[in-house]
């Protein structure tokens, strides 16, 4: 196998100015930079890859959080359409159910935008009427200058992704719901096209405008193909492959040639058990199908941490728990934060908790999920017939009073089951009692056939509590949170509670992690307990995007 090398993304300054130490370089690199037959061939044969409407579309639509992130997956997904488009060719000639097509690119990459940064590298003047030939230009310049002037390897391929700086997107997003509010009339996907037609921003091939787009990544790289085939495969085939890959990408004739580190060029076969590979492939694009199509149309949130306690003792990090855990789900896992409910201290009282927890249960539609964190006192009551009740204290809750004052977790339960939500997690960081859960167990992974789908599609009210009624919630100074939200970070913002790698956290696997952990780190003063609140066995799930 091949050393992979990661993608590396700089920033550099586009000014109309170049530094001296770029002038210099320049010079050098003349030799190669100033041949235009060598120069046109490079620009000739980059591979230009735009922004498509279907991208912005999704991005302003589900308002999702567009960053580097967001970068990567577009380049994976330009990837894929490469292995898409060979299959497609090969379906003629050959029963592509014998193979598997894979690859990789051996590369780095430079991200330009028009936003001066520090960190620039060096600096050079664009040609704004042909943009992508003067990015070209002048990155070979510098690379080629860097290679004591020495010519690009044969076999190199060079891509320029259009992209939209992080603002941009931003104004669009704000653009569009100013839109929306001046047409009330018109249903979303109405104001949409109608949005992006009055303001020009797709050309007549359905992509972002040159007009708009403000940022470029060009990648230069080698691309190494690795194609798996079973055992009757025959060499005759592997050529009929190697040279639908060359007709298509005509620098992979000469890839590897004078590369080290590449020694039998960069198309590679491996004979392997299909049918096993494939499966394996199949389950991986499952969950990343999943990811990036979302299953939830919108994501909701109370968070609620009290400190201050008005008829209780004081508690020291449950305020900076519960701002950290909603900070978690706007930066991590694209909940809107107009869509998050953060309650403090004073305004943490039962009718504001209540009040809350009703309007998000009420405004959540089928395929919604809901996240309710509590950081505060609990407490538990016994019942004159046996058994005990739990409550979580608002500010304002009285120990001596828990019916008239408290919120019993039958409430919650209640409300659960009068939304509409899909799914429905309750993290509550305080150490209580008489869950109102009905125990059952969720679907078996190994045991079910499509897994994934079935527990994305079944309702869930599940809940996830600090530990029991005779425990206390453990806080440490060095932590700066108590045991229970500081392991939940880590199982979540880490991707800690995913033990099986697989790409995605179920509340059940989240509550495993919990479990462990906390006892550890309380040196078994608290254990974490899960439970459910309805017999629906689906999952409320947590994708890092």
């Amino acid at each position: 196998m091949y050393k992979l090398l990661p993608i590396l993304l700089f920033a550099f300054i586009l000014s109309a100015s170049e530094s001296d130490e770029y002038k210099s370089q320049n010079q050098e690199a003349r030799r190669n930079t100033s041949n235009p037959i060598y120069m046109k061939n490079l620009i000739d044969n980059t591979y230009i890859y735009p922004f498509a409407a279907s991208e912005l579309k999704q991005i302003i639509l589900n308002n999702i959080v567009y960053n580097e992130d967001k970068q990567d997956i577009r380049l994976k997904r330009l990837r894929s359409l490469i292995i898409e488009g060979i299959n497609e060719e090969l379906e003629s000639v050959i029963n592509t159910n014998s193979l598997f097509i894979d690859v990789y690119h051996e590369s780095f990459g430079f991200m330009f935008d028009s936003i001066n940064q520090d960190a620039g590298l060096f600096t050079f003047s664009l040609q704004t009427e042909n943009i992508i030939d003067s990015l070209v230009y002048n990155t070979i310049s510098v690379v080629e200058a860097d290679e004591d002037g020495g010519e690009l390897p044969s076999g190199v391929f060079i891509s320029v992704m259009t992209d939209l700086e992080k603002e941009t997107i931003n104004s669009l997003k704000n653009s569009f719901s100013n839109y929306q509010n001046r047409t009330p009339k018109l249903n979303k996907i109405e104001c949409y096209n109608n949005f992006i037609d009055e303001h020009n921003i797709l050309n007549s091939k359905d992509e972002v405008s040159s007009s708009i787009i403000d940022a470029y990544i060009l990648e230069i790289g080698i691309r190494i193909f690795t194609i798996y085939v079973d055992k009757s495969f025959t060499s005759k085939k592997q050529n009929i492959i190697k040279n639908i890959i060359i007709s298509m990408y005509p620098e992979m004739e000469d890839c590897g040639k004078n590369l080290e580190d590449v020694i039998d060029g960069c198309i590679e076969f491996i004979t392997t058990d299909i049918d096993s590979l494939k499966r394996a492939k199949e389950v991986e694009k499952g969950i990343a199908s999943l990811s990036r199509e979302k299953i939830y149309d919108n994501s909701l949130a109370v968070i609620i941490g009290i400190d201050k306690y008005e008829n209780l003792n004081n508690l020291d990090y449950a305020v900076a728990d519960a701002e950290a855990v909603k900070d978690m789900l706007i930066n991590q896992f694209n909940y809107v934060e107009e869509n998050v409910r953060l309650l403090i201290n004073e305004d943490a009282n039962k009718d504001n908790i209540e009040q809350a927890i009703s309007d998000v249960s009420l405004e959540a539609g089928e395929n919604d999920r809901i996240l309710v964190f509590f950081a505060g006192h609990g407490e538990t009551m016994p019942l004159p017939d046996g058994g005990e009740m739990g409550y979580l204290l608002p500010v304002d809750g009285r120990q001596e009073n828990l019916y008239a004052s408290a919120i019993p977790m039958n409430d919650l339960k209640d409300l659960s089951n009068m939304s509409k939500a899909k799914h429905m997690l309750f993290l509550v960081d305080a150490c209580y009692g008489g869950l109102a859960a009905v125990g059952t167990r969720g679907l078996e992974p190994a045991k079910t056939p499509n897994y994934l789908e079935k527990i994305t599609n079944i309702k869930a009210r599940q809940i996830i509590t600090a530990g029991g009624s005779d425990e206390k919630v453990i806080e440490k100074p060095e932590w700066g949170h108590s045991a229970y939200t500081m392991n939940l970070l880590r199982a979540l913002k880490d991707g800690l509670a995913d033990t099986n790698g697989d790409g995605y956290i179920t509340a059940s696997e989240l509550g495993l992690y919990l479990n462990e952990k906390v006892t550890i780190d309380s040196e078994n003063q608290q254990t974490p307990q899960s439970r459910r609140l309805t017999s629906h066995e689906g999952e409320f799930i947590f994708f890092s995007y």
